[in-house]
């Protein structure tokens, strides 16, 4: 009798597991709606003096069976300002085919990172030690998992020259909301 209550509660684990298992998608990383088409408008008007002009997804270039980030995305950043950049922040949110946000870089997976809700977040990807002469291009890769996306869109946020002096894109901020779906709710 003890083996059968045992052997039941153990099923009984397994099915709760596998259950939370099958639906940690429903609760998964950034699935909310982006605006996509606002987005791209906002980055139409970005004159900013560093801007990435190109985004090339390329699959399969870890060779790792179970890599995380099995595939790479390229950004070609360029400077169109008159100083050398140093450094730079970029944002990019990740969406897929029916414009819900997904992750760029996926966190471990497994029990340990299923949570009842998500947190809202875009990747900020930070490069330091660079060097962009003005009027050149650098290209910096990033790994990802484009299974988890269709589309990425991206807005340099900041960069740093070799003064050290930071410059803020102005567009950054309403970028960002655009970016996380507009959560924030003004109320008088």
């Amino acid at each position: 009798m003890k083996k059968k209550i045992c052997f039941s509660l153990a099923l009984i684990l397994l099915l709760c597991l596998v259950s939370a298992v099958s639906t940690a998608t429903d609760y998964s990383f950034n699935r909310y709606s982006v605006d996509v088409d606002a987005l791209k408008a906002l980055e139409q008007q970005d004159t900013f003096g560093v801007r990435v002009v190109k985004k090339v997804v390329t699959d399969r270039v870890n060779s790792g069976l179970r890599s995380p980030t099995p595939d790479m995305l390229t950004l070609t950043i360029q400077n169109d300002s008159s100083v050398t950049v140093t450094g730079c922040v970029i944002l990019a949110v990740a969406y897929d085919e029916n414009m819900k946000a997904g992750e760029l870089q996926p966190a471990s997976s497994g029990l340990a990172s299923m949570e009842g809700t998500a947190k809202r977040k875009i990747s900020t990807l930070v490069y330091e030690s660079l060097s962009i002469a003005p009027g050149t291009v650098r290209i910096e890769n990033v790994p990802c998992a484009h299974s988890n996306f269709t589309g990425v869109r991206v807005i340099v946020a900041q960069y740093t020259d070799s003064e050290g002096q930071t410059y803020t894109n102005e567009l950054y901020p309403e970028w960002q909301e655009l970016a996380l779906g507009s959560p924030t709710i003004i109320l008088e």
